[in-house]
């Protein structure tokens, strides 16, 4: 508006505000109170607008309407919501303010309250209700009533800035103060709080339903009017404090509808890319999320327009909203022609693409035929309006439909080469033959030509008129890929649909969702039958194509790391697999500059032939002379060795070795770590740091590398290189590691180990059936059984059922390790089993406490004063039966120590039994200690002394160690002799029918030195017994006469077997120092 109308506002005000004062404004004369004159009036003022002021002006000041006020606030709301342009607005300002000089409090008030009623947004609970049942058209008809209100809205809020300027509306409280209002003023002023008219109202209309956007075309509108009196100072029709209000109002819109904008640019992304992985799994656009995609593109161009605006003035910084095709990124579904390009010359990389110059330009230079055929005959029309037509238009003059039709099929078999294409695609135009009959026949001819080098020339024919002939096009490709899904899953094999396929591929005239799907269903069906030769035809046809292209690169890189690792999963022949490996070097062949470059990082000749030992010939056969090569390599005695570098890496690497020849890598270490005990340390070290690593990542493409790595340390400790507290920590590790307070939970997101993921399970299954039990000890296969109840209780963490695959690695893993082993059937279940066997480990760890201390007492209360040594063997010992198990498990130990000497013995025959006692422990946290030898002391740089006291500490956990050999060897003999006798007694009958003592003291009360054939002396014997209800030890003595047969037999028993012991001793003492 004009600055003569600012000046015509402040005349305006001035009256205004008199009129609320009370003064008489407007002198009036003779007044026509007539009910025709008056009901004139009404009806003249529902129409308000430029044309009728003048009249409207005179009649007013003319016409009584004292008894018409309410007909006349009726009419003047319903001429108001007319006022569309500036003109009217000006014409309505002119109107009210006379009629409100007039009757002042008997006419403004109940006009605002209309106004308002007008203005306000619906309840919310009706908004609410429309949310929850709406359908389609319900839909349809809240979005119809959404605009109407919308428009209504802008109107009344300009006419109401406009009345507010010139005084007409200012406070609710003043001048509504008898009047209904709308609910959002009364809960205003029920709160005490008193805003200015066009603030309260603003704020109604931007509070409603932001996410929508409908409101961002009435601000914009609005601020676009009325900013500058806003920002500008020099306007006084606001005061400042209404100015401020104003402005933190709309700048908090503008941050409201920005954070709206990012919400929705991400919200497009993610259904973009779902709907990109969903047309790629199925080789279907699911339609209704396309329409939801073009839903939400539309409106966020509508915030990202509005919050453009906004933020540039009212000064606020915008976001990076620049497009990344967001709003077209589905569109990508949709194939274009590949750009002609000015370059005509070939490059390398389009060399290893095309081949040839000529072949680039066969597939990249499509003519556009609107540029050389008419618009006419591209539109079909009857009338050609061109003189200088080729001979074939002069045929189609003379000849029938269909014999131009057989015309154009023989022409089209004859093609061979571009240009032949080129002109028939003209000719098909001047011909006239682009009609249903005539493409119904050139499909037909294009699915039943068997000739394969044909099928090129079809798809550019196809490719230079896909704009025009969009039927025929989308008709072959469905055939097509109706009959490639058949290939996949009914076991057929038709190379002319393939080769067909993959022209239209080399034309961008196939879907991306279609043909990636085809990828990847057949990778994931590669054991199918004919399945790795279709991928072999569409590969060595276009492998390289979709590898270069930029709009294929990444997604076929995908497929093809995809087809790795199903080549490395799946149970495939030689055959399949040289396949496979000849289909991945047609699509990345090895250029001859790269094999040149190759050259193991500059390796001398040494370190490559280092490398291919432990990489390439490392097996069983070899591992001997591989050993015995590896220790002519100077590595010890320079830490900084370039060979040791090597060697550290590549044996803390054991997924660049088969994965069968992981056990020889193992024994490598074991030899070697003789020479160098810090090899040993990076190798254990680097081993447990790499399964750490592993967990961090989490990543599926290093699989592989994991389960080489937990192998690896599982033979780590099978040649006794760790022990199993190192093994059992990294089974808890590969469990517990990412989750809360190190503790899965069923139904408990985790991102590195979803309920989904059942990787670590096979991890575990992978240690436990590669640890060697037979090298463990009974507290260790006790904390291994602890294991399998967590293990147990973890599975059922997961997600149910578990995959097959992954179930038998469970089920051979338990036949291994603990056969009888009885897996929960529920959760619940695996809680409670993992509880009891808790609190039976700490029953049984309280009893063998007790145990030992009622052994002792028993054993005091008994022992006479010459009590012989080899009587407290007895005291390891509780009854028959733990005597038995115990025989058992130290006879097995005992075989299983030979067979490790034996093997030992096949890697190295000069190995010693004192140099596989002094092999590297590791600790729970992974960290290495060592005993060192002789010759390690001799290297080091201390002083004399201190070298000599640590020699000797040694020399003295030597000799400790070699007598704790030799006690547990006499031990062993001793008992297996306990138990042949005890054997022996069970076939015989008793007169005194007594438990068998798990300890017996043969002592004569009075004389130690009593015979035998004493008849007036007895014996006394201790029974010890343990309560099967609180697991404690109960001893009870007894006094039989020396005369009993029972008695008698137990003393001569017992001096036998003292005779026996001390041969026994003698022979082992002599063979031990032979």
């Amino acid at each position: 508006m004009s600055e003569d109308f600012n000046e015509r506002r402040k005349k305006l005000l001035e009256l205004n505000v008199r009129a609320w004062d009370g003064d008489n404004v407007i002198n009036l004369g003779k007044l026509d109170s007539s009910l025709k004159k008056n009901t004139a009036l009404i009806k003249k003022i529902r129409v308000l607008n430029h044309d009728s002021e003048k009249s409207l002006l005179k009649d007013i000041s003319a016409t009584s309407l004292e008894k018409y006020l309410s007909e006349v606030v009726s009419a003047v709301t319903e001429g108001l919501l007319k006022c569309k342009n500036t003109n009217d607005v000006i014409a309505a300002v002119e109107i009210i303010s006379v009629l409100h000089q007039r009757f002042s409090y008997r006419f403004t008030p109940f006009l605002m309250s209309n106004f308002l009623f007008s203005i306000a947004n619906p309840p919310k609970s009706q908004t609410i209700t429309q949310v929850i049942t709406s359908n389609s058209a319900e839909n349809n008809k809240t979005e119809k009533e959404d605009i109407a209100r919308l428009n209504k809205q802008k109107i009344l809020l300009r006419l109401l800035t406009e009345f507010y300027f010139v005084g007409i509306f200012r406070n609710v409280e003043v001048c509504c103060a008898n009047v209904d209002l709308p609910d959002f003023i009364t809960r205003k002023l029920d709160r005490g709080i008193y805003e200015p008219l066009l603030l309260a109202v603003l704020k109604e209309i931007l509070n409603y339903n932001v996410k929508s956007g409908l409101t961002i075309s009435l601000v914009t509108t609005y601020l676009k009017k009325y900013s500058t009196f806003i920002l500008d100072d020099d306007y006084t029709f606001m005061n400042p404090d209404l100015k401020k209000s104003l402005l933190d109002l709309f700048k908090s819109y503008t941050q409201l509808i920005i954070t709206r904008t990012e919400q929705l640019k991400e919200t497009i992304t993610y259904k973009t890319d779902k709907n990109r992985q969903i047309a790629l799994k199925t080789g279907k656009v699911v339609e209704g999320l396309e329409i939801e995609i073009e839903d939400l593109e539309k409106l966020f161009e509508k915030f990202k327009n509005g919050s453009e605006y906004l933020s540039e003035l009212f000064g606020i910084d915008m976001p990076d909203l620049a497009d990344e095709k967001i709003a077209t990124e589905h569109s990508s579904i949709i194939t274009e022609l590949v750009k002609n390009t000015n370059n005509s010359s070939i490059n390398n990389d389009e060399l290893l693409i095309w081949g040839t110059d000529e072949m680039k330009k066969f597939y990249t230079e499509i003519p556009d035929i609107s540029q050389t055929v008419s618009a006419e005959i591209l539109n079909f029309k009857p009338e050609i309006n061109n003189t200088n037509l080729e001979s074939s238009e002069q045929i189609g003059n003379e000849l029938s439909m269909g014999e131009r039709m057989n015309k154009f099929l023989e022409q089209l078999d004859n093609c061979t080469t571009q240009k032949d294409t080129d002109n028939i695609v003209y000719d098909f135009w001047y011909m006239k033959l682009n009609n249903k009959a005539s493409r119904n026949r050139l499909f037909k001819a294009f699915i039943e030509n068997q000739d394969l080098s044909k099928t090129k020339y079809y798809a550019r024919f196809i490719a230079i008129n896909k704009a025009y002939l969009t039927d025929l096009k989308d008709e072959i490709i469905e055939y097509l890929d109706k009959g490639f899904r058949s290939q996949i899953h009914n076991n057929k094999l038709n190379v002319k649909n393939i080769i067909f396929f993959c022209e239209f591929i080399k034309f961008k005239l196939v879907p991306i969702h279609i043909l990636f799907h085809k990828i990847r269903s057949l990778i994931l069906n590669i054991t199918t039958k004919n399945n790795i030769e279709i991928l072999g035809i569409l590969f060595e046809n276009c492998g390289r194509f979709l590898l270069h292209d930029q709009e294929y690169e990444k997604l076929f890189s995908e497929m093809l790391e995809l087809l790795a690792a199903k080549r490395m999963k799946e149970k495939l022949s030689v055959n399949e697999r040289y396949s496979l490996d000849t289909m991945l070097l047609t699509v990345k062949p090895i250029s001859s500059k790269s094999l040149d470059n190759k050259t193991d990082d500059n390796l001398s000749l040494e370190e490559m032939f280092l490398k291919r030992l432990i990489r390439q010939e490392l097996n069983k056969e070899n591992l001997s002379k591989i050993l015995s090569l590896l220790k002519k390599f100077d590595w010890r005695n320079d830490p900084e060795s370039k060979y040791l570098t090597l060697l550290i890496d590549l044996l803390t690497s054991p997924d660049k070795v088969n994965y069968e020849n992981i056990v020889y890598l193992a024994k490598i270490v074991k030899e070697l770590s003789k020479s160098s005990k810090s090899l040993l340390t990076y190798v254990i070290d680097s081993v447990i740091e790499n399964i750490q690593r592993g967990l961090e990542i989490n990543d599926y493409r290093i699989n592989r590398k994991r389960v080489a790595d937990v192998k690896y340390l599982s033979e780590l400790f099978n040649n006794r290189l760790i022990n199993m507290n190192v093994i059992i920590t990294v089974l808890y590790k590969l469990l517990c590691f990412g989750h809360l307070n190190n503790n899965p939970m069923p139904n408990q997101m985790t991102e590195l180990d979803p309920p989904d993921d059942y990787f670590r399970i096979q991890l575990c299954c992978v240690i436990l059936s590669i640890v060697d039990m037979t090298i463990t000890t009974k507290t260790q296969r006790e904390k291994i059984e602890l294991f399998l109840y967590y293990f147990d209780y973890y599975c059922w963490t997961k997600v149910h059922p578990i995959p097959m695959d992954t179930s038998f690695k469970i089920i051979q893993m338990y036949a291994k390790v603990k056969p009888e082993f009885q897996k929960a059937n529920s959760l619940q279940e695996a809680v409670q089993n993992l509880q009891e066997i808790l609190t039976t480990m700490k029953l049984n760890n309280v009893g063998e406490e007790e145990e030992e201390s009622g052994m002792d007492i028993a054993e005091d209360e008994d022992i006479e004063e010459d009590g012989e040594e080899e009587e407290e063997d007895y005291q390891d010992e509780d009854d028959y039966e733990d005597e038995e198990d115990d025989d058992e498990d130290e006879d097995d130990e005992g075989e299983e120590e030979d067979d490790e000497e034996e093997e030992d013995e096949e890697v190295d025959s000069e190995e010693e039994d004192e140099e596989e006692d002094a092999k590297t422990e590791v600790d729970e946290d992974g960290e290495t200690g060592n005993y060192i030898d002789d010759d390690d002391y001799e290297e080091d740089e201390l002083e004399e002394e201190k070298e000599n006291a640590i020699n000797d500490k040694y020399e003295l956990k030597l000799q400790e160690e070699h007598d704790r050999k030799i006690e547990e060897e006499l031990q062993r003999e001793f008992d297996r002799m306990i138990v042949q006798s005890m054997e022996n007694r069970k076939l015989e009958k008793h007169k005194f029918n007594a438990p068998v003592p798990s300890k017996s003291m043969l002592y004569p009360n009075n004389n130690s030195n009593q015979k035998l054939d004493d008849a007036n002396s007895s014996v006394a014997f201790t029974f010890v017994t343990r309560n099967s209800k609180n697991k404690r030890l109960v001893s009870t003595k007894v006094e039989l006469s020396n005369d009993e047969k029972f008695a008698s037999k137990i003393m001569r028993e017992g001096i036998k077997q003292r005779s026996e012991k001390d041969r026994i001793k003698n022979i082992v003492l002599k063979g031990i120092k032979d």
